[in-house]
């Protein structure tokens, strides 16, 4: 009676667990079926998703997305590369930048916008060489790009090749004259090669310029500071208050050197 009563129970159990399995089965089925459903209607990601350059977060993930759809076209490709380069651009990742835009050069290696981009990317990086090689072949794809030839010769100084950085200088200027941020590049090259009266030959061509330029005066005071002259650094710093009252570092090289400037308002 008891082994009859056991069996009736097992069977019991055993159909008790059958039907929850068929149950789970068949809700397993329609959560698939609504998924698949929820992913099919799903709007699909557009380049628009991660060019968002306040958003570098989200366009990282929209580009990435993008990036992982097994039937993207290269030139689609090519964009959204240059797109999440310049997303880790602006969350200052200069690896995975020049990563990306180096991926973007191998689909299109005359990619002007990849170049320059790749060059910024090893600057923020401190390589200074591999941003002027950039540079260079912008320039050979473009040999009127002011630009280019400013920006070159911003990496050569910042790589201490101060005579190819005067030669770039001097490129740019030949096509901007009124470009006061080259005289400025020309001028940090002769302060590195301590040839005074041709830097400040160059910051006052700067000033003739722009005579408002606040990083002219500072940069001028700086020199003219470092080479013992006083009155004219002084000078300089004030004219750069002038300029810009809301500037500090005039204001803290002036009291540092004994001069009070007012408070700005």
């Amino acid at each position: 009676m008891i082994d009859t009563l056991s069996i009736a129970i097992r069977r019991a159990a055993a159909s008790i667990a059958c039907a929850g399995a068929v149950a789970a089965g068949a809700d397993l089925l329609l959560f698939t079926a609504a998924t698949a459903q929820y992913v099919k209607d799903k709007p699909a990601l557009e380049l628009s998703d991660c060019d968002q350059d306040h958003l570098a977060t989200l366009a990282l993930r929209a580009c990435g997305a993008i990036l992982n759809s097994p039937d993207l076209d290269e030139a689609t490709r090519l964009r959204v590369l240059i797109l999440r380069g310049k997303a880790w651009l602006s969350e200052l990742e200069p690896a995975e930048a020049a990563a990306d835009f180096s991926s973007a050069l191998r689909i299109d290696p005359k990619n002007v916008e990849a170049l320059e981009r790749r060059a910024k990317a090893y600057t923020l990086a401190g390589e200074h060489d591999k941003a002027a090689a950039d540079w260079t072949r912008v320039i050979a794809l473009n040999p009127n790009h002011m630009i280019a030839y400013h920006s070159r010769g911003t990496s050569n100084l910042a790589a201490g090749n101060h005579t190819q950085a005067l030669e770039d200088f001097a490129k740019a200027l030949a096509i901007d004259p009124k470009s006061v941020e080259s005289h400025l590049g020309r001028a940090a090259a002769f302060v590195a090669r301590n040839e005074r009266d041709k830097a400040m030959q160059e910051y006052d061509a700067a000033l003739v310029i722009d005579p408002n330029s606040a990083r002219a005066h500072i940069e001028r005071a700086e020199a003219a500071e470092k080479w013992g002259n006083t009155k004219l650094a002084i000078e300089s710093y004030l004219l750069a208050v002038k300029a810009n009252g809301m500037l500090l570092k005039p204001r803290m090289a002036l009291q540092r050197l004994g001069v009070e400037t007012p408070t700005p308002p």
